[in-house]
């Protein structure tokens, strides 16, 4: 082993232990530096040096050290260090002047092209060249991952740091395009260290302990993953599905654990009840917009004799929308609903809303088709994310979840969102070529 490598490996051997001790501020740092970066003037040096490296070895070395560093910063030392990289090593806006001139200024078909590569060269950020460095090292990949999570959580982020975190998702784009992903069957027999991190990261319907978890994993139920080859115990996405008879509309059903198991050779459908990023850092990566497609294609290929592919989903925005509808509002379908938008405080139980059913049933409805944003999208984000990869609205469900986060939410109301393989692409080309929104007839005959 040549001196070099040695180095090289030893460097790598910290940086993945600090990664794995999450070190935050444990551990020592080099000779000058405090976990809260005060002077800036060593990372700069360090960073300087790493980018003027041309041995790609030695410059993965050096990166390693700079993320040794930072994993053993505090929080507002992260910041600190962030900032320099979105205000230091950003792109330089005369070095692409200058590009642009030569390319304008190229007379052959060579010196066009030597001109284009250098102007391409010159709109990469540095900034996004050090962090492209993470991508040979292991636990590199997550490790960018993290710090674009890290970038995310500052309050008050400088455009310089709006431009860093876009630089970062555009690189990120490009790790994770969906060709690199492998799709993974979730069940009892996965690691523990995978199905540990599936109650951390579950963002729907809460994992209450072991338990909770084994109830997903019985053998009616269907859960899968997205992992990356560079993250292989680390789910990306994870989808939770239950085979049944009919279509699902009561969620407190489905997470029952004392609830009789539904023969997956007798079940027709296959209902998604939970989807949820695990990544806070790939935010805005198109990852869920492959994910139910996929899940999809393979039951179809495992279970033929499924019938529906559907969803059981929250209505998020719908409550804080129709309580934000002005008060003097002349809509005559509110005037039934006046005594619940002027106290809503007094209607959190079944019971209560009741008298109120087929007021709220009918506004739901007109939220779901009818409520749009300036861009011509529909106003929940759920609904946005499903009519994206083309779904339709099958049902409004009166009281399918009566949890308090339901109550929250929409009332206790949910609705079905299905995936027909026959109608998928163009359900997605009508929603996002129009808005219009697909949906079965029972839905607009609640209006």
């Amino acid at each position: 082993m040549d001196l070099m490598t040695s180095i090289f490996d030893r460097t790598i051997g910290r940086f993945r232990r600090a990664f794995r001790r999450d070190a935050g501020t444990n551990g020592s740092l080099p000779a000058g530096l405090t976990p809260d970066l005060p002077d800036l003037e060593p990372i700069r040096d360090r960073i300087g040096r790493t980018l003027a490296q041309t041995n790609p070895v030695t410059a993965r070395t050096h990166a390693a050290e700079l993320g040794e560093i930072y994993l053993k910063l505090d929080e507002v030392g992260k910041s600190r260090f962030l900032q320099l990289l979105a205000d230091d090593y950003a792109v330089d806006d005369p070095a692409v002047e200058d590009a642009i001139a030569a390319y304008q200024a190229a007379t052959t078909a060579e010196d066009k092209e030597s001109t284009r590569l250098e102007l391409r060269h010159a709109l990469r950020p540095p900034a996004v060249r050090l962090l492209t460095l993470f991508n040979g090292l292991e636990q590199g990949t997550k490790f960018v991952v993290d710090l674009r999570a890290d970038l995310r959580r500052i309050p008050d982020r400088s455009p310089a740091l709006v431009g860093l975190d876009r630089n970062i998702a555009h690189l990120l784009r490009g790790w994770f395009d969906i060709g690199f992903l492998e799709l993974r069957a979730i069940d009892w027999k996965t690691s523990a260290a995978v199905l540990e991190k599936l109650i951390e990261y579950e963002a729907v319907h809460e994992i209450a302990g072991w338990t909770d978890l084994r109830n997903r994993m019985s053998e009616d139920r269907r859960n899968f993953a997205f992992f990356h080859p560079q993250m292989p115990d680390e789910p990306l996405i994870f989808v939770e599905g239950a085979l049944v008879e009919g279509m699902a509309d009561l969620l407190p059903i489905l997470l029952d654990p004392d609830a009789p198991l539904t023969d997956p050779a007798a079940a027709d459908t296959a209902i998604f009840y939970s989807i949820s990023n695990c990544q806070a850092g790939l935010a805005g990566i198109p990852l869920g917009d492959f994910l139910i497609k996929r899940v999809v294609a393979r039951l179809s290929q495992e279970l033929p004799q499924l019938k529906r592919f559907a969803t059981l989903s929250p209505i998020r925005g719908f409550r804080s929308w129709l309580l934000a509808q002005p008060a003097d509002s002349d809509r005559a379908d509110l005037e039934p609903l006046r005594p619940l938008l002027n106290d809503p405080d007094m209607f959190t139980t079944p019971a209560s809303l009741e008298p109120y059913r087929e007021d709220l049933l009918r506004c739901c409805a007109h939220y779901l088709l009818q409520a749009k944003r300036p861009d011509g999208q529909v106003e929940d984000r759920v609904e946005h994310f499903h009519l994206s990869n083309g779904a339709r609205i099958e049902r409004v469900n009166w009281m399918a979840n009566p949890s308090a986060s339901g109550m929250e939410r929409a009332f206790g109301m949910m609705v079905n969102y299905r995936y027909d393989l026959d109608h998928i692409d163009s359900n997605h080309e009508s929603y996002l070529g129009s808005g219009e929104v697909a949906h079965a007839s029972c839905v607009s005959d609640l209006l």
